[in-house]
């Protein structure tokens, strides 16, 4: 039996003297993150969009029956599809 230890890889031995480093490192980018860049909730407040614009034409004509009918003066609205 040979009492001599196998060569461990160069990136093996590299990961394993740096692991400490790398685990803070790994900390730090997720306290970063977290701290640094907005929720995607804020973000969605922030920069909300209308899904129908506001000049076109279906829209305004909602918005048109809408006063007329003295109903809702929302931009939103639903779709029903009867398929027979």
């Amino acid at each position: 039996m040979s009492s001599e230890r196998p060569q461990i890889p160069f990136a093996a031995r590299t990961i394993r003297r740096l692991s400490l480093f790398i685990i803070m490192a790994w900390v730090a980018l997720a306290l970063i993150v977290t701290l640094a860049v907005p929720s995607l909730e804020q973000v969605g407040r922030e920069h909300s969009v209308p899904l129908s614009p506001r000049d076109a034409p279906s829209v305004q004509a909602m918005m048109r029956m809408g006063k007329d009918f003295k109903e809702s003066d929302s931009d939103s609205f639903a779709m029903i599809v009867l398929e027979g």
